[in-house]
């Protein structure tokens, strides 16, 4: 086999497995679920969730989150700006540490601020 028709077929074979992985990464369905739903038999899944944070808490290297009406903690360690009473939407592994369920963000996406009961004039 001379070098030309090696190159063809090993570029040929090299664009057939990056067709195969990009359908093959869009069957991969990640788990949407309501987080009062989650326990430890997700641990170690990917999940997602959104709720209404109750409490932020940024610290140097990691966020701590909080949904209203929930225990389970978000970790997350990039850097974002988020307040009590956003919605967000949560993409991460849950875990548990120190005995506890936690969910590790990989991605979080926020939307439109939660707006006040009262009325505005």
């Amino acid at each position: 086999m001379d070098d030309d028709t090696l190159l063809k077929s090993a570029l040929v074979i090299g664009i057939i497995g990056l067709v195969t992985l990009f359908f093959l990464s869009k069957t991969i369905e990640i788990k949407e679920l309501k987080i009062e739903e989650i326990n430890e038999k997700n641990i170690g899944e990917k999940v997602k969730i959104r709720g209404i944070i109750k409490k932020f808490t940024p610290k140097e290297n990691v966020n701590f989150i909080e949904f209203e009406n929930s225990k389970i903690l978000i970790v997350y360690f990039d850097e974002i700006n988020l307040n009590k009473g956003d919605l967000i939407e949560v993409v991460g592994g849950v875990e548990l540490y120190k005995g506890k369920l936690e969910i590790v963000a990989e991605e979080i996406v926020t939307f439109e601020p939660r707006l006040s009961s009262s009325p505005q004039r």
